[in-house]
């Protein structure tokens, strides 16, 4: 006798809102740009002014990823029988420990899925739905609750 899975409608994901990220990382480089330039003005080039250059740099390249990342054209989201596949990466439901599902203001910000022995959600488990917001985070819930996966309404820590 075969048993027929259940199949779902691959949903369309893009990134989670940088927002946050974008403004603190922007702020921390205007201010210790200013002490950059200065140093340079200043023809001071010690310690304190390459400690200053090396964030600034490591901001204006965790910048870059963001903003590459939030214009990435929307990826598929699948759920099936005993798995999901996400950005064409199969995970099946016995490594996924928990699915998190932060939400600001009635909107969703973010979903993060966090496969078991893991503290923080790898960044290719981050998302947000494009569209049909309400039926698709319906579908992870009832998804979840059969695989007996932990979905939890929170903030949860992710990887840039």
């Amino acid at each position: 006798m075969k048993v027929h899975s259940r199949v779902s409608v691959p949903w369309k994901i893009k990134e989670p809102s940088r927002v946050k990220l974008l403004l603190c990382m922007s702020a921390v480089v205007l201010v210790m740009g200013r002490g950059v330039v200065r140093g340079l003005d200043e023809g001071r080039t010690g310690l304190l002014f390459y400690a200053n250059l090396a964030l600034v740099l490591l901001c204006l390249v965790i910048i870059g990823i963001a903003v590459f990342r939030g214009f990435r054209k929307p990826e598929e989201l699948l759920l099936q029988e005993g798995w999901l596949s996400i950005r064409g990466r199969r995970l099946s439901a016995g490594k996924l420990g928990r699915v998190y599902v932060h939400a600001a203001a009635g909107r969703t910000v973010g979903i993060g899925l966090l496969p078991t022995g893991k503290r923080v959600v790898p960044a290719p488990y981050m998302f947000r739905y494009a569209d049909g917001e309400e039926e698709a985070l319906k579908q992870l819930e009832e998804w979840s609750a059969r695989h007996g996966v932990t979905l939890e309404r929170k903030r949860f820590l992710r990887w840039i």
